[in-house]
């Protein structure tokens, strides 16, 4: 089923909106990663969705059909959704094969058929042996799977995942996302998953919106919305990154205190006349530290370093521009390194200008 939102805004108290006139297409079988902090409006957005509230302005329409805007709201339970929320809200009384039964029924399927599909969901969950045990008893990943056990036990046309991983720990929350990933592939359910993990938002999705402040960003690729930002705060919310004042130099350069860099922006960057001054944005990948030994590079002081996914990640200081970048040995603090840097800048809007 498509999802359809245009001009959404919604406000909990008059004068704060929670979204501003959002507007925002997920195909049907699409997953979409919804990413931005915590007060962004990402489980709002989801509560229009599922039909909890009639938006104050714009409309939700689910294959091509009006379900909300002023005048109108379908009830949640006409909408074929399903549900994962941040705090699970799994019934205490029912077992785990009774969450799926209850909401089976709503369907008025027979008996037979319920069981059928309530053992292949089980399965699928890897909670086949734990049919019988109620929520008290089971583990916190055990507890995540009968939520989306739960969420799918109604054949949705379209699934909301609210911060579904966020209590579990890096290697449990890895096989929840492999499992996501493998159920909503199979069922080709439209998903929405909602988080404030931008690795999450990245290995689930094949498409991404940022939302802050209630107001959409960006949408696009993993990719895109990496290598390049609107703006700072989508620069921010999708990985390291370091901002750095410079000077247009003319001809797609920019003159820094790391040297002179090629630069790459889009129309949203504004006018880029010779000395004008912009910010660009580097990753981290793409500076890369060694100690200082007389090879090429800008030369600075290590500020500070950490040991992560084969490399280390290091703070460097370089002519008053901090970056952040990578080495291949240790860096001590305080240690003299030169700076390299590898590939373009990304050129960030006026707008979007670091402070």
């Amino acid at each position: 089923m498509r999802i359809e939102l245009d001009g959404l805004t919604f406000g909990y108290t008059p004068g704060r909106l929670a979204l501003d006139q959002v507007s925002l297409a997920v195909e049907e079988g699409e997953v979409l990663a919804l990413l931005g902090p915590s007060g962004s409006g990402k489980t709002t957005l989801l509560d229009l969705v599922a039909g909890f509230f009639a938006p104050s302005a714009g409309s939700v329409r689910l294959g091509g059909r009006v379900a909300s805007d002023p005048a109108t709201l379908v009830a949640p339970r006409r909408r074929r959704i399903g549900r994962v929320f941040q705090d699970l809200a799994l019934w205490p009384q029912l077992t785990v094969e009774g969450h799926l039964d209850f909401v089976q029924r709503s369907r008025g399927l027979p008996r037979s058929e319920r069981r059928r599909e309530r053992e292949e969901l089980l399965r699928a969950t890897g909670l086949e042996g734990l049919a019988a045990r109620l929520p008290s008893t089971l583990s916190g990943g055990e507890e995540q799977r009968l939520a989306l056990a739960r969420a799918l036990a109604g054949r949705p046309e379209v699934l909301l995942l609210d911060e579904p991983l966020a209590s579990l720990d890096r290697p449990l929350r890895d096989r929840m996302l492999d499992l996501i990933r493998r159920l909503q592939r199979e069922r080709r359910v439209t998903t929405i998953h909602v988080t404030h993990d931008r690795e999450e938002a990245f290995r689930t999705a094949g498409r991404a919106a940022v939302l802050d402040r209630g107001r959409l960003l960006q949408t696009g690729s993993p990719e895109d919305l990496y290598r390049r930002p609107a703006d700072a705060v989508v620069a921010r919310l999708t990985g390291p990154a370091s901002f750095v004042e410079c000077t247009v130099a003319g001809g797609g350069s920019v003159s820094t205190p790391l040297g002179t860099l090629e630069v790459l922006s889009d129309a949203a960057a504004g006018p880029r006349e010779p000395g004008s001054r912009i910010s660009v944005l580097l990753r981290p990948e793409q500076v890369e530290v060694a100690p200082s030994d007389g090879g090429a590079g800008a030369v600075g002081t290590a500020r500070a370093a950490a040991f992560s996914a084969g490399a280390w990640d290091v703070e460097v200081e370089v002519a008053g521009a901090a970056v952040t970048g990578r080495a291949a040995e240790r860096i001590a603090p305080g240690q003299p390194v030169r700076v390299a840097v590898r590939g373009a800048a990304w050129m960030l809007p006026a707008s979007g200008r670091a402070p």
